[in-house]
């Protein structure tokens, strides 16, 4: 996928050319649609697909991954998007640059020229570093509700043995902020507190003799 080229489009943070591509072809019919919009835990990793397809009632119809031609990572999200319609009966679907140069056949205007009008639009950047002042949040503080749904989300997957709860434990181990799913209490506090425990035990001695 070009992520040499993301940036915003009606609000939401495109990461791609082709992404922004679909999201045109999506106006262009009327199409309600959300980017990003829920994650989903697959029991192996978490996942937010690309594009939620919404009905007139605001229900999600259909799940849209859009992927470039690279075979590895459209077999990978065939596979993430076979398992979200197993576990949530949600019908998803698959749109790769060559799907995209089929449905664009239909419209008045030409894959190529929407893909450039993508690059010289002065809401991307052709950088290939999604970091930093690049990154599509940065800066941007979480709304209270936000904070409160990933708070639940957090306590739901903690009370799970799923696959992601352990990837999570694994990189607080390698960072050192927790051991075996604790936080890990600082060198320097933790001697403090054994010491302030060792006061307090032979004050009490020292009145039980007494």
């Amino acid at each position: 996928m070009n992520r040499g080229y993301a940036g915003f489009y009606r609000g939401f943070y495109l990461r791609s050319s082709y992404e922004y591509a679909y999201a045109k072809y999506l106006d262009y019919h009327l199409i309600q649609w959300g980017y990003e919009d829920q994650v989903f835990d697959l029991g192996y990793r978490l996942y937010k697909p690309d594009f939620f397809i919404y009905d007139d009632n605001g229900n999600v119809c259909r799940i849209v991954e859009v992927k470039s031609r690279n075979k590895r990572e459209i077999e990978k999200a065939l596979n993430d998007l076979t398992e979200i319609h197993r576990k949530y009966g949600i019908e998803c679907e698959l749109v790769s640059y060559e799907k995209l140069r089929v449905i664009y056949k239909q419209l008045p205007f030409t894959l190529t020229s929407t893909i450039e009008e993508w690059i010289n639009s002065n809401e991307t950047t052709i950088s290939k570093v999604a970091s930093g002042s690049l990154n599509g949040h940065y800066s941007m503080k979480h709304r209270e509700d936000t904070k409160k749904k990933i708070g639940e989300h957090t306590r739901k997957l903690w009370e799970t043995d799923s696959y992601a709860k352990q990837r999570m434990l694994e990189e607080l181990r390698k960072s050192g902020l927790s051991q075996k799913g604790k936080i890990k209490i600082p060198r320097g506090k933790k001697d403090l507190q054994e010491l302030r425990w060792l006061l307090h035990c032979n004050k009490n001695c020292i009145k039980k003799i007494l």
